[in-house]
């Protein structure tokens, strides 16, 4: 009897459910129809993804766009979409489809992010992006972490850095806009150097912040900080070219010749090794053109002193069948000069 009971009841209920699934289908069949859409819209963008990993872009793109058919507001597919026409250079297009997947999904970091690169670089549209990084920022979703489950805190902390340094760059191109007045580009360059740090303040390892950071104390004219800055990124990246010579233009304009020769003969050896003589030969200009003032300033003694104690011109070279070879010594010693920013003590 109570087995009956119990089948009886299931029958009940199993008919109330399909009697109200259908009064549903009756009275909003738009709402069933949507969510139909949008079964099929995330077969399409499933299968968009597949061959967009494969580099499929041809077949990834007609994928994404039947999503868009069915569901219009289909966030990652607009987002999918606009990064390839990114990647064929229709920016045109890409800037439409970045649009609508943060008009239909507002906190999409990734989308917004992207949108205010391709306004900088590509539309010159600087006080746009910048808004763009801002409301990337403000919108933020919630960071937390639910061990063994779910995390997301260290995604959201890197694109907040991505974005501030992001916004740092607009504001240095748009300080480089022709036709502002010295107080806007001075403006623009000390918003700059905050929206660096606060990148920096997230990622202690953004080393594009640092560097970018140096250039504009440099072009504020805030020489001390613009070594300090300077000398860390040479620090970081002891074999990094950029660094070396930004560093030695500082130095000149300092009127420390001495130190901006060493700094330029870094700079040279690095471009060098790299084998591109069109830098090598402009670095050599500028070295020769430095070394002739120091010469005026009969300060060449000095410089030989320096040089002499200078660890990778005291070392004697191994020999190996006739070959100069590097050895533990002489690498530890390279990478110590390298290292080395003689203007910051």
């Amino acid at each position: 009897m109570l087995k009956f009971i119990r089948s009886t009841a299931m029958k009940i209920i199993i008919v109330i459910f399909v009697a109200l699934a259908v009064a549903f289908c009756f009275k909003f069949p738009h709402k069933v129809v949507t969510a139909k859409n949008m079964v099929y819209s995330y077969y399409h963008v499933y299968k968009g993804d597949k061959l967009y990993r494969k580099k499929d872009l041809i077949g990834a793109i007609n994928e994404y766009r039947r999503a868009l058919e069915y569901y219009p507001k289909h966030a990652n597919a607009n987002y999918n979409l606009a990064n390839i026409f990114a990647v064929y250079e229709d920016y045109i297009s890409a800037l439409d489809y970045y649009q609508n997947a943060v008009k239909y999904r507002p906190k999409f970091m990734n989308a917004r992010i992207a949108l205010g690169i391709l306004l900088a670089e590509r539309f010159y549209e600087y006080d746009r992006a910048i808004r763009e990084y801002d409301t990337a920022i403000e919108k933020a979703p919630f960071s937390f972490n639910i061990p063994l489950i779910y995390r997301n805190k260290g995604y959201i902390h890197y694109n907040k850095a991505v974005a501030y340094y992001n916004k740092g760059l607009a504001y240095k191109w748009r300080s480089l806009v022709y036709g502002l007045e010295p107080e806007e580009v001075r403006e623009s360059l000390k918003n700059a150097v905050k929206a660096y740090k606060d990148a920096i303040k997230i990622e202690d390892d953004m080393y594009d912040a640092y560097f970018n950071l140096a250039v504009s104390l440099h072009l504020l004219g805030d020489v001390d900080e613009a070594k300090k800055m300077y000398c860390k990124c040479i620090n970081r990246r002891p074999f990094d070219y950029d660094a070396h010579y930004n560093m030695a233009i500082l130095l000149r304009e300092q009127k420390q010749f001495l130190d901006a020769i060493l700094e330029l003969e870094k700079a040279a050896l690095i471009v060098d090794a790299e084998g591109d003589g069109y830098k090598s030969r402009y670095i050599y200009d500028v070295l020769n053109e430095t070394s002739a003032k120091v010469y005026a300033q009969d300060d060449y003694a000095i410089l030989k002193e320096k040089l002499d104690k200078d660890p990778l011109r005291s070392y004697e070279p191994t020999f190996v069948k006739g070959k100069i070879v590097a050895s533990e010594e002489l690498d530890k010693a390279m990478l110590k000069n390298m290292r080395t920013c003689g203007a910051c003590k």
